[in-house]
């Protein structure tokens, strides 16, 4: 069920020509019985709506506990506001990654190494080795990245 969509009918009409229209008098006499408690102070009054009474009140306990979920979750999406949302995969990628080899150097320079490159030498070459490695700083939000490939000797 969607939340907008509703289950439920209206218990009487204030306007209109409805059958069941209430007159200025009556709901006024609805919302003095319940300012006054008159309803729990008459034994017959009470009796007929003893069933009625405890079933408005279960409602209203379960209104309020609703109205403290969604409370819930508005500061939640408004704290989330803004952010950008990753995966488990996602996370898990960038944690390994970043294990491979991240240093940070300076103020808020990192500095990151690849897989080191092997390159077989053909024809009596010796073998070359070589390995990237990236700078990044982010400055205002602004990131700049520079690579190098630094050969091993």
């Amino acid at each position: 069920m969607a939340l907008n969509a509703k289950k439920y009918e209206r218990m009487f009409s204030e306007a209109g020509t409805d059958g069941d229209k209430i007159t200025s008098d009556q709901k006024t006499f609805l919302e003095e019985a319940h300012a006054d408690n008159s309803y729990l102070q008459d034994p017959a009054a009470f009796k007929s709506s003893a069933a009625l009474l405890l079933q408005l009140d279960n409602i209203t306990q379960e209104l309020d506990h609703l109205r403290d979920k969604i409370l819930a979750n508005e500061s939640c999406c408004t704290a989330q506001t803004g952010r950008t949302h990753i995966t488990v995969g996602q996370a898990s990628a960038i944690t390994a990654n970043t294990a491979k080899v991240s240093l940070v150097g300076g103020t808020g320079t990192a500095l990151s190494f690849g897989e080191m490159i092997a390159k077989l030498g053909g024809r009596g070459k010796p073998t070359t080795y070589s390995i990237v490695m990236t700078a990044v700083k982010v400055v205002g939000g602004k990131s700049t990245s520079k690579s190098v490939t630094l050969t091993l000797t």
